[in-house]
């Protein structure tokens, strides 16, 4: 590991410092507890739950997308007066 590269090749066992270092490291950094914790994700799903997440998030974008569709339509009343307008 080039991070700890003195504190290993200086401990009088290096591959034993090594292991020690990468688990320490492996300990902090990668758990996505710890991203949670930082802000750095919103949330850990566990693998069971991704199939109804994804199923629901999907639905969700379906709906805004129609209420986005929704409010940009002209009004039909509105589409007459701009036809007439136009004569």
């Amino acid at each position: 590991m080039l991070v700890f590269r003195n504190e290993i090749s200086n401990s009088k066992d290096p591959l034993k410092k090594r292991m020690e270092l990468v688990q320490d490291y492996k300990n902090k950094f990668s758990n996505p507890y710890i991203a949670v914790s930082k802000g750095y994700i919103d949330e850990v799903i566990e693998p069971r739950e991704t199939r109804d997440r994804l199923i629901t998030g999907l639905m969700y974008l379906q709906k805004e997308r129609r209420k986005t569709h929704e409010k940009t339509r002209q009004h039909p009343s509105l589409t007459n007066f701009l036809n007439l307008s136009r004569s």
